[in-house]
């Protein structure tokens, strides 16, 4: 029989328009049974003995999506570059590159969990993940995969392919096709085409990459993150990364294009024509000096956390701090991280960002108890200067509770952190050994 169980006396909001003060919604087996109000909620579950948990008057929301992640950074807090960073590709080089130059199958799977951990803590029902682990590629995904079942998390998963080495860019496209396929028929896992960026793909990978991709097999790659990017596409004859991506066939609807900072000024209208995803990560941005998102010429832009942080709240909050603070910031804001970040999530996962019967009931309830009043107007002001990037008190996806009041119920955390501990020393190890530079792109 589905386990049967009710959120009470929460604030429902849906960020789209749905507001419910003191409501309650009652859960069955993976599916919203009902949402009502509180009292009405509770009488249903006084029938049969269904339980009942009160969250206090706290924000009751779809669970949140990350648009763009690196799990595979995870284990990575207070490394070091392997040399002098100067500028954007000495950083990819000294440090991401060389880390993912040294991953192997144990370090894949807990940079994984541990990030998927702290997404769940602070209530990401759903990860975009872009993966690179270039000594470990045939695997990596299903390794990934089991990370994300292990966590109870959705994932939308892909390889970063490239042309630096080790692994060859057949391989890397063979991992990406075969995972895509291995997973068509999965509710919770997702596949996408990983390409890494136009500056690490040369012609006739591109060239390959068309080839072999399925035409419905959406592209995730970065885009324009640095004037590197698009200074390489013009050195090859194109306007910049979007026109590029555009003439090998690569783009639309469905394409998940990372950043967009650096782009010609005719790409703005094309990406708007192919009506492109625009994945932001402003705290990225700022920790790499690369610029900001002019998202007031951008319709179709949502959140990602590209590595930073597993925490969309704080992420959110960090992309009004680091945005443009004219006009209806909030607002526009709003519209990214709800209306446009459900719509995606639903492109892979239908049904879900929704707080009605039937819906998936993927739900995060916001550990934040409001002294001011709480509306449907002010929702954002709420999260953003409010919340600061609280942590969940509930996080549920498929019904089933993953996070409750500070602690996982899916695994034991004193055992999730000795094994993450362990692979990071295992990683770093090799990090430290292995001579810098080897996996520097060629082109």
């Amino acid at each position: 029989m589905d386990r049967r169980w009710a959120l009470v006396q929460g604030t429902l909001a849906d960020g789209e328009g749905f507001f419910l003060e003191d409501g309650g919604i009652l859960v069955r087996g993976g599916d919203i049974e009902a949402v009502g109000p509180s009292e009405e909620i509770r009488r249903r579950c006084e029938e049969d003995g269904t339980e009942v948990i009160s969250v206090g008057g706290r924000p009751v929301f779809p669970g949140f999506l990350n648009a763009h992640h690196h799990l595979y950074s995870s284990l990575t807090a207070g490394i070091a570059p392997r040399g002098a960073v100067t500028d954007f590709i000495s950083n990819l080089e000294l440090l991401w590159w060389h880390l993912d130059g040294v991953h192997d199958e144990e370090s894949v799977y807990w940079s994984a969990l541990w990030g998927l951990a702290q997404g769940i803590r602070a209530g990401v029902t759903a990860v975009i993940d872009h993966h690179a682990s270039q000594s470990f590629v045939r695997g990596s995904l299903a390794m990934e995969a089991r990370a994300f079942r292990d966590a109870g998390v959705r994932g939308v998963l892909c390889f970063e392919t490239s042309d630096r080495g080790p692994g060859t860019v057949e391989d890397q496209l063979e991992e990406n096709i075969d995972f895509f396929r291995s997973v068509a028929s999965s509710d919770d896992l997702r596949g996408v085409m990983g390409l890494h960026a136009s500056l690490t793909l040369g012609e006739e990978s591109l060239r390959r990459v068309a080839r072999r991709r399925p035409p419905s097999m959406p592209v995730h790659v970065h885009c324009g993150e640095d004037r590197s990017d698009r200074e390489r596409c013009r050195d090859w004859g194109y306007l910049g990364p979007v026109d590029r991506l555009a003439r090998f066939g690569l783009l639309d609807q469905s394409s998940l294009l990372v950043h967009c900072l650096h782009l010609d000024e005719a790409e703005y209208p094309l990406l708007e024509e192919l009506g492109c995803w625009v994945l932001a990560n402003p705290e990225s941005n700022a920790k790499n000096g690369v610029g900001r998102l002019d998202q007031h010429r951008l319709s179709r832009w949502v959140l990602g956390t590209d590595g930073m942080t597993g925490n969309m709240l704080a992420s959110l909050r960090s992309a009004f701090l680091l945005g443009d603070p004219g006009g209806d910031a909030l607002g526009l804001l709003g519209e990214a991280f709800f209306v446009r970040g459900h719509e995606l999530a639903r492109q892979f996962f239908p049904g879900v960002g929704r707080l009605v019967p039937g819906a998936p009931a993927d739900l995060a309830v916001v550990d934040y108890s409001p002294v001011t009043p709480l509306t449907r107007e002010n929702l954002m002001g709420h999260l953003v200067f409010g919340a600061q990037g609280a942590e969940a008190f509930i996080t549920a996806v498929r019904g089933k509770i993953l996070w409750r009041e500070g602690r996982f119920t899916v695994f034991d955390e004193k055992e999730l952190r000795r094994g993450a501990r362990e692979a990071a020393t295992r990683l770093w190890r090799r990090f430290e050994e292995r001579a810098p530079g080897g996996y520097r792109s060629s082109l």
